[in-house]
C-alpha cells in the first residue's frame, strides 16, 4: 500500500502578490511560455517503478516514457509481472490511447486522463515535464521561495534549488490542488483528492529513431475515449489538513 499524504512543508514568497509567469523563447516541440527540457532528456527513454493510490484503487507499475520532444512522447504501462496494461501517444495534440485489458483503442485531441495518476488539471503533454522533476510553469527565480501565477491566472508556489523545483504546489480556490515532492531520481505527486502517485527512475537509454512512436494492434476495435476523458477527481476524501501544502 502506498503511504498517506506526502508532508510538505511550502512558505509563499514574501512581498505581496504571485508575479505574473514571464513568457520563454520556446525550444523544439515548445508552445510560447512552456518549460523547456533539457536536451540531456530529449531523446531518451526511461524505466520508473511506481506506485500509486487513486479511485481505481492502488497498486505498482512499470512505466516506460520515449521521449522524443516535448510534444512528442509515449508511455507504456505493465503491471509487476511485466504484463502490459495500457499505453499512450501523444503527439501534435492529438493522444493514441491503447488499452490492452480491454483490446481496443481510442484517438482524441481533448484532454485526457491517466488513470493511476490525478493529473488533473494539467494536461497530459506535462506529464514529462513532472516525471523528469521540472516546474510545469516556467520561473525565472532559480533559487528560493517562488509565488506566481500562470497564464490561466492559476497560481503556484514552489520551493527552488539551483533552477531545479525542491517541490511545488498548484492552488485552486485559495486551497492546495495538486503538490509534487522531490525524492531520490523520481517524486511524489498528491492530489487534494487523497490520490497519490510515486515513482523512481531506475534505468536510462538512448531513444532510437522512431521508437516513441506508438500503433496499436490491427485486432484492437476503435472506439470514443469517453473512459479516458478528464474529470476531476471527487473532493469525498480530502488530505488530511496537516498533510497539504501552507502557503
Amino acid at each position: 500500500m502506498v503511504a498517506g499524504i506526502a508532508v510538505l512543508t511550502l512558505g509563499c514568497a514574501s512581498g505581496g502578490a504571485p508575479r505574473t509567469a514571464p513568457a520563454v523563447e520556446p525550444g523544439p516541440g515548445s508552445a510560447a511560455g512552456d518549460p523547456v527540457l533539457a536536451d540531456v532528456e530529449l531523446r531518451s527513454q526511461r524505466l520508473f517503478r511506481v506506485r500509486y493510490q487513486s479511485r481505481e484503487g492502488s497498486g505498482g507499475l512499470r512505466l516506460v516514457l520515449r521521449l522524443a520532444a516535448t510534444d512528442r512522447f509515449s508511455l507504456s504501462a505493465s503491471d509487476t509481472l511485466g504484463r502490459p496494461v495500457w499505453s499512450l501517444g501523444y503527439a501534435d495534440g492529438e493522444t493514441l490511447i491503447v488499452d490492452h485489458k480491454l483490446k481496443e483503442s481510442c484517438r482524441t485531441g481533448a484532454d485526457v486522463r491517466v488513470p493511476e495518476a490525478a493529473l488533473a488539471p494539467l494536461p497530459i503533454e506535462m506529464l514529462p515535464l513532472v516525471l523528469l522533476g521540472h516546474l510545469p510553469v516556467t520561473s525565472e527565480q532559480t533559487d528560493g521561495e517562488v509565488d506566481l501565477l500562470d497564464a490561466q491566472a492559476r497560481r503556484w508556489t514552489a520551493r527552488m534549488e539551483d533552477g531545479r523545483p525542491l517541490s511545488w504546489t498548484l492552488w485552486s480556490g485559495g486551497e492546495p490542488s495538486l503538490w509534487w515532492l522531490a525524492q531520490s531520481r523520481g517524486g511524489v505527486l498528491s492530489h487534494r483528492s487523497g490520490s497519490q502517485f510515486r515513482w523512481r527512475e531506475s534505468v536510462v537509454e538512448p531513444l532510437s529513431a522512431g521508437a516513441e512512436a506508438l500503433e496499436p494492434p490491427a485486432e484492437y476495435p476503435v472506439i470514443d475515449c469517453e473512459a479516458w476523458s478528464v474529470s476531476e477527481p471527487r473532493q469525498d476524501q480530502p488530505a488530511p489538513p496537516g498533510d497539504r501544502p501552507s502557503g
